[in-house]
């Protein structure tokens, strides 16, 4: 909790994406992670992978996890009907 939040931050602050992007990616398949807070870390993987590394394959799989994750997940949806 706490240490993943502060390594989060640490991250941001250093602007080290590609770290963030795997530490928040690994946290998401940890054993007992609350399937809210996975959706939650998933989402935050595919902006990154979009948005700062510009890894499209990279946000265009995640979203896809999302969606299997969450069907109605209106966001996941529109973001891989926009990007293929």
């Amino acid at each position: 909790g706490q240490a993943l939040a502060w390594v989060e931050d640490f991250l941001r602050q250093r602007r080290k994406f590609q770290d963030l992007k795997d530490v928040l990616l690994a946290a998401s398949r940890a054993p007992g992670v609350s399937n809210d807070t996975r959706i939650e870390q998933l989402r935050d993987v595919a902006q990154i992978s979009e948005q700062k590394l510009r890894d499209l394959d990279g946000a265009i799989e995640v979203w896809r996890e999302l969606l299997q994750l969450d069907r109605s997940d209106e966001q996941a949806r529109d973001h891989l009907i926009e990007r293929t």
